[in-house]
């Protein structure tokens, strides 16, 4: 029975301290949640980064050649222990259309290839011409399932043949898209490796079948650990078992190189003796040749003189026979031109006959035409002749014709002028009807301009809204082409045939923008044509409306005016016609009198026709005799000249015999030439082609002598893992993780500890009376002190249970969210880590359970009468304030009280002091690591560094190939400027430091240096000049180098060879690790001198720009790699950015716990002065009033705490951020004053948030109870 009420009473105060166990129960969830979850967070990332490429079989170590791996590299590694090999063949080629650059790799067969995709959409590819792509890339966005990309291929025809030999290219130029995949070598999202092709950078990998990549090397080898000896990655154990294999690899391969370069020049000495042995059997030939065709020359000389004798024989004789022929024909050619005279004169003298007696026919013709009495006065007008009866005759005709058509005229006009009258009268009538149809239509028509007129403004909104895009678009565009163009134009077309190809493409999209500009500005201008026909109606009805109502008004005075001067003209015409008939009676008496006239002409004209016909007879006579004495002369001449033709006729028959003889004779001799001819063209062209084949033969052969000579043997790579874009990053990533869990986690639980401890102590100390009690019913120590030890016990577990499992799940796949933009890996993989829950629950039970049976043994101690009195109240004292009465004096009687209780209670307001302080420094520290990482990307990378790319040369290139790179680099009107740079690598070797990568950094021109690097310190932000007083060193370097101004730093080489370096200065930087030296001091330190391996470049163009000139300067032969610094800006903020999500999840936790520590330091502080609230309150405190009697001292509390959390923050920002920081990296720690406001500001406004609940909760305290507790 006593066990069983002991255990009622247990879960009765449960019950009755609901608010008190809710918020013991989330402070410890809150506690272990975030402890546990951060602690786990790092984990639990490389845990899922391992498993999938565990998956995925990702390599371990990748084996690469400069000259390629052959057979004999691949069974050297296949010999090598504890390594499975992989060889592989790939290739970095361009996509047509686009600026692409990818790297093609083969999709292996067999159970288990290495570095196995994830198939993320549709299938990998099976059969020769289909392709999956990079799923985390552009192409994903640019192309789809079912789309065919064109890959660029590169001609061969400057290439030798063992080059085309050991050349890698693809089996097919175009291929379909079946897929996309991820790559566990390609974990980040941005990044995809560098390239010696190109613009120098991957935008993106894709996959083929095997055996679609040709070639007879392998291009890599990669190879992956026996199970026998695999380790996790990410682990010391990992990186331990790689360097061993690593140096087991390379030194199965360290006689490779020179048994490969002897090989190399074994087979180049055969092909240059056998190339020889060519050349001189072509020479040999080529002299045969020639003395075959000088003998021939001699052959045709000697036949073409006796040729020539003949011809000229054959000559004399036909010479003299023309001569004789050609006098007889000069005496038939004078009697000829007798004749033609005679002839011409007689022809003349016919043609005059003939005229003179056609115009007398015609003459006579007319005048017996006048007899005719029928013949019309027009018709005897046209046969008069012109004699003065004939002249005077016309006239009186004329002046008949002329009355005649006058008459008939004024007739015509009369009838025309009554038809008008009538027709002016209709419309007269008709008028008015018109106008008011007129009205109507411009009615309809002024509605249809309102309807047209509302369409065209909704297309001319549309248009314009289109035509800007299209512009922007076009803009776009030209930008591309103009850039692409200008860049192809600095290329030379023989050298590279594809730049023709380009240029045309460009022309092509060029002609295509055009077009799309001529259309949009024909549809402008039919907009704008449409606008002004529409203008045009509108004003055409507002004319057509005012011209219709001024018609409108004058049409009744119109009407009456027209019907006056109607009825006058009307009188008018009928005078006309009295006057016209006069006049016809005069023109019959005219034409009376002209009748007479022409009879007596006609008797005249019998007359002469009668001379006229007897003289023309005589002179046709005459003419007929002269005729025929031309004729007989003509025949005479033609006789004699068709004796000399017969003459002719035997010269040219016996001229076409002697010819054709002759012509045989050169025919043969022209045969034998044409073939002398021919062989010598034959000759001399192949001689050219030959004596230029064995120019470039001997040339070749030299420079490959010369080529042998200068070879130098080949360098075999063995990298790891490490090397990967994003591997190395998102272990570096992974780790801050765990360096913030190693001191914020572990701060958190502290706080929400101490607050657990207290919240037991005090519920203890507040039920002694009701423990006497119990002692004195005779319950054991151990009964009593069970009832807290189980309260705590089930908030402690429960509450360790709920922030485990919230823990796990929740912060780790918050925190890989976090980063699941920067890389492409499958969901988190959550482990639940035996250890963190066992120290979680540990540490909750001590902080809960501990303090309850420390308080319930220190209260037990005493006896039962004791302990059910309630304590004595402390004394009050005086305060040390009361003593400086002009301050004391002046309070309130509040805040007199206030002040009291301060100093009153000082443990029990030293927790709470001690909580708020430490929720505040937890908040400030989450802005802290924001303000310290935020802009970092855009300080590194534009302010500290401030070029745009560089290039890095290659070490082998000539002075030609520099000095074309220069050319180049002068001629891009883009670069501002540039600077030539020596930049080696060397290593930072210092016990108790890990081994650290250092950059010696030497400008040619060390004035030059601020425009490209700024060397500042990084706390005055005063420059540093550089001198060869000594070097300016990073600011991390020197920090962990443990050096400053006036020290020295050692540094050694790959080969163990160390130099020490005098420091002048540190300077600000926040990536890598760098040393700058001036050009003197460089080559005193080092002892050489001073060659540069990289340019500076700057400049301020767009991206596009970038990877034109990229392509571009990637063709140079000296030019190894170029780098922009925006892709590397780019990649270092998104990676830093990831931290704002941390930071966001640190400082929401940390205002949780703010929350919940207030509201239950708060409450154990209104729960332990309860009666003295109740006593206030009886002597007539308002609710307000008793409320604020607590918040006036919680506020001073907090506003301590805050101020205090300040300090705090402000020294655990920095301790943080020492842990986040990896080797390479310097993390600033910066607050910015803002974040002191947020961060006090959230503390007050939990503080309030706190004061209201309680504000509800004293409202309802029954004072009665509350007094009478003590008893």
């Amino acid at each position: 029975m006593k066990k069983k009420a002991l255990w009622k009473d247990i879960w009765i105060e449960i019950g009755k301290s609901k608010a008190r166990f809710l918020a013991l129960l989330a402070i410890i969830t809150l506690g272990v949640a975030f402890f546990a979850g951060i602690k786990a967070a790092g984990p639990d990332m490389l845990d899922t980064a391992n498993q999938y490429y565990e998956d995925n079989n990702l390599y371990d170590l990748k084996v690469l050649s400069t000259y390629g791996l052959e057979e004999a590299d691949i069974a050297i590694l296949d010999e090598t222990a504890d390594l499975s090999v992989h060889p592989m063949r790939t290739v970095d080629i361009e996509m047509e259309g686009s600026d692409f650059l990818v790297k093609v790799f083969p999709l292996q067969s067999g159970a288990d290839p290495v570095n196995a995709y994830a198939l993320v959409d549709g299938r990998l590819p099976e059969t020769s011409g289909e392709v999956a792509l990079d799923a985390k890339q552009n192409l994903s966005s640019t192309y789809q399932i079912g789309d065919t990309i064109t890959f660029r291929h590169e001609s061969d025809e400057d290439l030798s043949d063992e080059e085309k030999e050991n050349r890698i290219s693809l089996k097919e130029q175009e291929y379909t898209v079946v897929g996309f995949v991820d790559s566990p070598m390609y974990i980040e999202t941005i990044m995809r490796g560098s390239t010696n092709v190109g613009k120098g950078s991957l935008d993106a990998f894709v996959v083929v079948p095997e055996s679609d990549i040709l070639g007879s090397i392998y291009t890599e080898a990669y190879l992956t650990m026996a199970p026998t000896v695999a380790e996790t990655g990410y682990t010391d154990a990992y990186d331990e078992q790689v360097d061993r294999l690593a140096d087991e690899v390379e030194l199965a391969l360290n006689g490779r190189p020179l048994e490969r370069i002897n090989e190399i020049r074994a087979e180049g000495q055969r092909k240059i003796r056998d190339a020889e042995d060519e050349l001189q059997e072509g020479k040999d030939k080529l002299a045969e040749a020639e003395q075959e065709l000088q003998d021939a020359r001699q052959q045709l000389d000697d036949g073409t003189a006796l040729y020539e004798e003949n011809r000229q024989l054959f000559l004399d004789k036909i010479a003299q026979a023309e001569s004789t022929l050609t006098a007889s024909q000069a005496e038939i050619d004078a009697g000829m031109a007798e004749y033609r005279a005679g002839l011409a004169t007689y022809l003349e003298n016919k043609a005059l006959y003939d005229e003179a007696k056609v115009a007398w026919e015609a003459q006579k013709k007319a005048l017996q035409g006048q007899n005719d009495s029928d013949a019309s006065l027009d018709a005897l007008l046209a046969s008069l002749p012109d004699t003065p009866e004939g002249r005077e005759i016309a006239e009186l005709a004329q002046m008949l014709l002329d009355g005649q058509a006058e008459v008939e005229a004024t007739q015509s006009s009369l009838e025309m002028k009554a038809l008008e009258l009538q027709e002016r009268a209709a419309a007269l009538a008709s008028k008015g009807e018109l106008l008011l149809a007129e009205q109507m239509s411009l009615e309809a028509d002024a509605a249809a301009y309102q309807k047209e007129l509302a369409i065209f403004t909704a297309d001319m909104m549309a248009f314009q809204t289109e035509k800007a895009i299209k512009q922007a678009e076009f803009s776009t565009r030209q930008a591309a082409i103009d850039s692409e163009r200008a860049a192809l134009e600095e290329l030379d077309p023989e050298t590279d045939p594809s730049v023709a190809e380009r240029l045309t493409a460009l022309d092509e999209e060029q002609a295509a923008l055009d077009a799309e500009r001529a259309a949009l500005a024909q549809a402008e201008t039919e907009l704008t044509v449409h606008q002004s026909e529409l203008e045009q109606e509108g004003a055409s009805l507002s004319t057509r409306q005012e011209a219709l109502t001024a018609a409108a008004a004058a049409f009744q005075a119109e009407r009456a005016s027209e019907e006056a001067a109607l009825l006058e003209e009307q009188r008018l015409l009928e005078s006309a016609g009295n006057e016209l008939a006069a006049r016809g009676e005069e023109l019959l008496d005219q034409q009376q009198l002209l009748e007479e006239k022409i009879a007596a002409f006609m008797a005249d004209a019998e007359a002469q026709i009668a001379a006229a016909d007897a003289q023309f007879a005589e002179q046709g006579i005459a003419l007929e005799n002269g005729r025929l004495e031309l004729a007989s002369a003509f025949s005479q001449l033609e006789d004699g000249q068709i004796q000399i033709n017969n003459g002719w006729s035997e010269l040219e028959s016996q001229r076409v015999s002697g010819e054709q003889a002759l012509g045989e004779a050169w025919q043969e001799i022209q045969q034998g030439e044409a073939a002398y001819q021919e062989g010598l063209v034959t000759f001399t062209a192949e001689r050219v082609d030959a004596e230029i084949e064995i120019a470039d033969g001997e040339r070749q052969v030299a420079e490959a002598k010369q080529a042998l000579a200068d070879l130098i043997e080949p360098v075999y790579y063995v990298t790891d893992r490490s090397g990967n874009p994003g591997y190395q990053e998102y272990r570096d990533n992974a780790d801050r993780i765990s360096a913030i869990a190693e001191i914020f986690p572990v701060f958190f639980f502290l706080i929400a500890a101490l607050v657990s401890f207290t919240t037991m102590a005090r519920m203890v100390d507040e039920q002694r009376q009701q423990m006497g009690t119990l002692k004195g019913l005779g319950y054991s120590d151990f009964d009593i002190a069970k009832k807290y030890l189980i309260y705590a016990a089930i908030a402690c577990i429960v509450g360790t249970s709920l922030g485990l499992v919230a823990g796990y799940n929740i912060f780790p796949a918050v925190i890989f969210d976090a980063y699941g933009s920067m890389y492409s890996l499958p969901s988190v993989k959550i482990t639940y880590y035996l250890s963190y829950a066992l120290i979680s629950i540990a540490i909750a039970l001590l902080c809960t359970i501990g303090p309850a049976a420390w308080a319930a043994h220190a209260s037990l101690r005493e006896n039962p009468a004791m302990m059910m009195r309630p304590k004595a109240p402390k004394n009050g004292k005086r305060v040390l304030l009361e003593r400086v009465t002009f301050i004391w004096d002046r309070l309130s009687f509040n805040s007199k009280i206030t002040v009291r209780n301060l100093m009153r209670y000082k443990a029990r307001n030293m927790m709470t002091i001690l909580g708020v302080a430490g929720c505040t420094a937890l908040i400030l520290t989450g802005y802290g690591i924001k303000n310290s990482i935020s802009g970092l990307a855009d300080t590194q990378f534009n302010d500290v560094m401030r070029y745009n790319a560089i290039t890095a040369m290659r070490p082998e290139a000539s002075a030609e190939e520099i000095a074309s790179y220069d050319e180049l680099v002068a001629a891009t009107p883009e670069i501002t400027d540039h600077l030539k740079v020596v930049q080696e690598s060397y290593k930072l070797d210092k016990k108790g430091v890990n081994l650290q990568n250092v950059t010696v950094f030497a400008p040619l021109e060390s004035e030059n240096l601020p425009d490209f690097v700024s060397l500042r310190d990084r706390i005055t932000q005063e420059p540093i000049a550089l001198t060869d007083e000594g070097a300016v060193i990073s600011e991390k370097l020197a920090n962990l180098a443990d050096v400053g101004p006036g020290d020295s730093i050692e540094i050694r080489n790959d080969e163990m060879q160390t130099y020490q370096i005098p420091i002048q200065a540190v300077t600000e930087n926040y990536v890598n690790h760098y040393i700058y030296l001036t050009p003197s001091l460089y080559e005193e330190i080092f002892i050489q001198a001073v060659e540069p391996t990289t340019d500076l470049l700057l400049f301020d163009e767009p991206e596009s720009w970038e990877r034109s000139f990229g392509s571009e300067v990637m063709g140079e032969q000296a030019v190894a790699l170029v780098t922009f610094i925006n892709s590397v800006d780019r990649s270092f903020a998104e990676t830093l950015g990831s931290l704002d999500v941390v930071t966001l999840v640190l400082i929401v936790s940390a205002a949780s716990l703010a929350f919940v520590v207030l509201y239950s330091l708060t409450n154990i502080n209104v729960s332990e002065r309860i009666r003295e609230l109740s006593t206030i309150k009886v002597l007539g405190f308002y609710d307000v009033e008793v409320s604020m009697y607590i918040y006036r001292e919680s506020l001073v509390l907090t506003l301590l705490g805050i101020l205090f959390g300040f300090v705090l923050g402000k020294i655990l920002s920095t301790v943080v951020l020492k842990m986040v920081e990896i080797d390479f990296m310097m993390f600033p720690p910066t607050i910015m004053p803002i974040s002191y406001l947020y961060a006090g500001l959230l503390s007050l406004l939990f503080s309030s948030v706190v004061m209201l609940i309680m504000h509800r909760k004293l409202k309802q305290v029954d004072m009665i109870e509350a007094l009478k507790s003590v008893e």
